[in-house]
């Protein structure tokens, strides 16, 4: 009977005690006024156990009420340019994590029925390859073809690193190659500066900000720790396989006070792609964390 009860307690009252402290903990609405940004990875129709995907069908529906009610879609360098106006309504910005190709065979066609931009970042050595970064099964990446295109087209093209490693965990000789070297590969492949820098895992601090600015960024997306987050840092939510059109637009119009979107938004980035030391890399500094 014991064994019994401490599976159910485990099952049901400790995820609905969570859950409720959840609530009321990271449901308010942000204190900064920024545009609202959301960071999606995947768009695909297949049912999967990775958790940071959307279904092109809620894609275009969200893309459809964002036309039917006349939002504007901005860059992530578009956002930031107009930081100071003090209306961040009837506007949002739309980012896509890791480069997967599905955003050029899914989510393109949709973005160029309604003449709206993306902020792409792509994981610059797996390009014209497969993700191998998390504990998922790996993805179709963009070719290097696919990503001028989308240079030429108007998309925002921004950093992503060379490889997806937690840079909080690395030396900083070495998440400064990490930054310096994908920003010159991409400036390669698209014949544009490219400025913009969305972190791995959403996982960064003050120092590694600024040496992404030493090396010529002036723009960044972060996933995680909104609460440390200054212009031009730019607070990103995240929109997960589970979540409704309605949540994606509650994500951006934040009507109520009290949102399971919201919390969800707070704890899945911790999550959702994996975990960064699962393939735990010889090159990162544990020490360095706290830091």
């Amino acid at each position: 009977m014991t064994i019994i009860l401490s599976v159910l307690i485990g099952l049901f009252v400790v995820p609905l005690l969570i859950g409720t402290v959840g609530l009321f903990v990271f449901s308010g609405r942000k204190k900064i006024k920024t545009v609202p940004t959301l960071l999606f990875h995947s768009v695909t129709e297949n049912s999967s156990l990775e958790q940071s995907h959307i279904t092109g069908t809620n894609l275009e529906r969200f893309l459809t009420y964002l036309h039917s009610n006349d939002y504007t879609v901005l860059t992530v360098s578009g956002a930031v340019r107009e930081s100071t106006s003090c209306d961040a309504s009837k506007r949002v910005v739309m980012t896509f994590d890791d480069g997967f190709e599905n955003f050029f065979t899914q989510a393109l066609p949709l973005f160029e029925q309604y003449g709206y931009k993306a902020s792409v970042f792509p994981v610059v050595k797996s390009l014209d390859g497969y993700s191998t970064w998390d504990t998922y099964a790996p993805q179709k990446q963009l070719s290097r073809e696919q990503v001028r295109l989308l240079a030429d087209g108007g998309h925002e093209i921004g950093s992503h690193t060379l490889t997806h490693p937690d840079l909080v965990l690395l030396s900083e000789r070495e998440f400064m190659f990490e930054l310096s070297e994908s920003k010159k590969i991409l400036e390669d492949i698209t014949g544009r500066n490219i400025s913009t820098i969305s972190f791995p895992f959403g996982s960064w601090n003050m120092k590694v900000w600024y040496c992404a600015q030493k090396c010529g960024y002036t723009a960044a997306v972060a996933y995680r720790k909104h609460s440390q987050v200054i212009l031009p840092i730019v607070p990103a939510i995240g929109v997960y396989a589970f979540d409704t059109v309605d949540d994606i637009i509650e994500k951006v119009e934040e009507n109520l006070r009290f949102s399971n979107a919201r919390v969800r938004t707070a704890i899945l980035p911790h999550f959702a792609k994996g975990t960064p030391v699962w393939k735990f890399r010889k090159s990162y500094d544990i020490f360095n964390y706290f830091r």
